[in-house]
């Protein structure tokens, strides 16, 4: 599914070739990082792009929940005053398993990608390196 067709100023042919990257960087998170799923929601919780493992350990529905009511809690914590602006949320179980949520800016819209982090594992690096990669791949330039 491709919900970058309702941004307006749309270039041609930038969604597909969006989605067909980042879903390819998804892919490449998950192998390299060794995490169980990789997800790329709006704050409203449209898929722009997803790669899960064969055996994900939560529903893609589940998913979308966190990140609608992940996006609302960042958005209200900025108007407390509580963060400038938030740039992760992590949540880690005492087993060591981690659920991230990195909110970004594609097409100056807002995104979050989600992770889901077995424990032990590292995600810091990888995800700073997508992230970049896919805002570039995001410009209209």
């Amino acid at each position: 599914m491709n919900s970058y067709s309702t941004i307006p100023f749309e270039p041609p042919g930038a969604a597909k070739s969006f989605q067909r990257q980042a879903e390819a960087g998804l892919h490449e998170l998950i192998r390299v990082g060794g995490f169980d799923a990789a997800y790329l929601y709006s704050p409203e919780g449209l898929p722009l792009a997803h790669i899960a493992s064969a055996n994900p350990r939560v529903s893609e529905l589940q998913v979308v929940q966190w990140v609608v009511m992940i996006s609302k809690m960042a958005r209200v914590m900025g108007r407390l005053g509580a963060v400038e602006s938030v740039h992760e949320l992590l949540l880690e179980s005492r087993q060591g398993s981690k659920i991230v949520f990195r909110f970004l800016t594609l097409f100056e819209q807002p995104a979050v990608l989600v992770l889901l982090v077995p424990p032990q594992k590292a995600y810091r690096g990888l995800t700073n390196r997508m992230t970049k990669a896919m805002e570039k791949w995001a410009t209209f330039a």
